[in-house]
């Protein structure tokens, strides 16, 4: 696991279908989806919550506003943040 190398922010940068397993072809009851992923895996400190996983959230904001402070987080105008996914933080959709 990346975690147990002392890799404290993992980063999904894309998903891609890679195959279906089906009963017909393969020796499974089910459908199996598998996906290919690219991770970047950060060597950085691990947080005392656990490791930081970065999915595909990013929120950011648009129209007058040219800033907003959530929980902690500055996210700029027209700019997606990143989100952690152990955050849950609930971004509010404005517009203004």
């Amino acid at each position: 696991m990346l975690t147990d190398a002392g890799f404290g922010t993992i980063e999904i940068r894309a998903r891609k279908p890679y195959r279906i397993l089906d009963p017909k072809n393969y020796p499974t009851d089910e459908l199996i989806y598998i996906e290919s992923i690219e991770v970047a895996a950060i060597k950085d400190p691990m947080h005392e919550d656990g490791p930081c996983v970065l999915r595909e959230k990013q929120p950011f904001i648009m129209g007058k506003v040219p800033t907003l402070m959530i929980k902690g987080h500055l996210l700029l105008k027209n700019q997606p943040l990143a989100v952690c996914d152990k955050q849950q933080m609930p971004f509010p959709i404005r517009k203004g």
